[in-house]
């Protein structure tokens, strides 16, 4: 490591863009989000469309318990729906953020197995 640089906290991550930080900056507040899978959106059917959207998928164990709490708010709140049922949700199928969040995304190479 060289001097000066810091370690990142996440094997991979996606760093929000502007649209991203409107939504998601006050959970998120370095812009940093933990992802899981592959660093390359995959496609995949979000609530809120029609058509399936690219999405990285949210390390959601990787989350301190205030981003896991204010994430299920910001669901609950969006949908219309109980946080349990979020959270549900989220077990079965994972936390997706849109690419459209994304301005671009890292991955630590040491930290891959």
């Amino acid at each position: 490591m060289s001097e000066g640089s810091k370690p990142m906290k996440y094997a991979k991550w996606a760093n929000l863009n502007r649209e991203g930080l409107k939504h998601w900056g006050a959970i998120f507040k370095d812009g940093i989000v933990p992802i899981k899978g592959n660093i390359f959106p995959s496609k995949a059917e979000v609530a809120e469309t029609k058509e399936p959207l690219e999405v990285y998928l949210v390390d959601w164990d990787e989350l301190n318990q205030e981003q896991k709490d204010a994430v299920l708010q910001k669901l609950s709140d969006k949908f219309k729906a109980t946080k349990e049922e979020i959270f549900k949700d989220i077990l079965k199928v994972g936390l997706p953020l849109q690419s459209k969040y994304v301005g671009s995304v890292g991955f630590d190479g040491r930290l891959i197995a």
